[in-house]
């Protein structure tokens, strides 16, 4: 049962690589060359590139993971078939961020992400990614609290802008920050509630 899944997923991502219009045998080594280029980059550029490369195969291994799929897995498969496909779904996700680590000379880093990586992908994937924000407003009206979190990354940015402002003593874009609050303030009458 292993191999013929195995086997299906490789079909499926040939066949989303065609329909993006590039062969698979171009889409597979130019994959590579730029994962070999970002990877020098990365080494070049970031003094703790090591921790970073850690990091995104950690990362890239936990969001591969997808709670229907392994929902399906769990019922189409054994307990131990099930296991073995995440392993090696984990491992082919590992091998390139395990080759990078060894070749720029960090082999006790490789060899640490190993089981990490493995227990990383056994972790549960959750469903509730609906978790609302917590807002300093009252449900009525609505549109504090629905313009709040739609235009949270705004204000955000807004604060920061102020704070340099302060710090570097630049009253101008202190005053801009101020005026992009009023803005981003008046948007949340901007939406009728449904």
């Amino acid at each position: 049962m292993i191999v013929p899944y195995l086997r299906l997923q490789l079909n499926r991502s040939h066949r989303a690589i065609r329909a993006f219009g590039i062969s698979p045998l171009i889409a597979y080594p130019l994959l590579l060359v730029l994962f070999a280029g970002f990877c020098q980059m990365i080494f070049i550029k970031i003094p703790n590139a090591k921790l970073l490369m850690v990091l995104m195969a950690l990362f890239l291994i936990r969001t591969s993971s997808n709670p229907q799929r392994d929902e399906f897995l769990k019922n189409a498969n054994t307990h131990q078939n099930f296991r073995k496909i995440k392993l090696i779904e984990a491992s082919i996700l590992l091998l390139p961020f395990f080759i990078v680590l060894l070749i720029k000379g960090y082999p006790l880093l490789a060899f640490l992400l190993v089981p990490k990586a493995l227990a990383v992908s056994f972790l549960p994937s959750s469903n509730k990614r609906n978790k609302s924000l917590p807002t300093p407003f009252s449900k009525k009206p609505f549109e504090f609290s629905r313009g709040f979190r739609k235009n949270l990354a705004g204000l955000v940015l807004a604060l920061l802008l102020c704070m340099m402002g302060v710090i570097y003593k630049n009253q101008n874009l202190s005053f801009f920050a101020l005026i992009l609050t009023l803005f981003l303030c008046i948007q949340f009458y901007a939406e009728l509630e449904s």
